[in-house]
């Protein structure tokens, strides 16, 4: 696979399958196969519009009936609960646990290059207990953009739902549209002496 083109590296794969585990039902499993994600024999990365493509499929397995917003945020909240059954994932939370919820935010863009080479991410903290996280697909694919990446984003949300999760942390994610739309703005909040 060229690396002139978006991909979602394999670890995202791997995280899904173990995330989802007992819904990936062998009718699911082939109608993920169908539109190209094979996660029975995965490939070591895939075309960011399969990914797209299949996440709506697991999405609408995972909240069924729900409005895509919230079946793309709950995916993304249940992926982390797979991820961190990874080898990077377990690394990357025994290293939250350790450092704490802020530094771990922090860091987020360097986890999400872990995903895939489209993105790039900063962190700045804005208050003791506060961060914004900002997300942007990579100059040379955002002729690429098309609505449909809009989901990324809400999935994200769940992603940082479910790290706050499994630190333990109660804390809230906003989603704000960014400078257009390859970027997305993340404001993360929570309580206050939280590790």
């Amino acid at each position: 696979m060229a690396t002139t083109e978006p991909v979602i590296f394999n670890t995202v794969v791997e995280g899904a399958r173990k995330a989802y585990g007992k819904r990936l039902t062998p009718d699911l499993l082939a109608k993920l196969s169908a539109v190209g994600m094979d996660f029975e024999n995965p490939l070591p990365a895939y075309p960011m519009e399969t990914f797209l493509t299949a996440i709506g499929v697991l999405a609408e397995a995972v909240a069924p009936g729900q409005p895509s917003e919230l079946q793309h945020l709950q995916l993304g909240r249940e992926f982390m609960h797979g991820y961190v059954q990874t080898a990077l994932g377990l690394a990357t939370l025994t290293m939250g646990r350790v450092i704490g919820v802020k530094r771990t935010l922090l860091r987020f863009g360097r986890a999400l290059k872990t995903t895939g080479n489209y993105v790039d991410a900063e962190a700045t903290e804005l208050g003791p207990a506060e961060v914004e996280i900002v997300t942007r697909i990579v100059p040379a694919f955002r002729s690429l953009i098309t609505a449909r990446w809009r989901a990324i984003a809400h999935y994200r949300v769940g992603v940082i739902e479910g790290a706050l999760e499994i630190l333990n942390v109660d804390g809230t994610v906003q989603l704000t549209d960014g400078e257009g739309p390859h970027e997305s703005r993340f404001r993360v909040a929570w309580k206050q002496g939280a590790r």
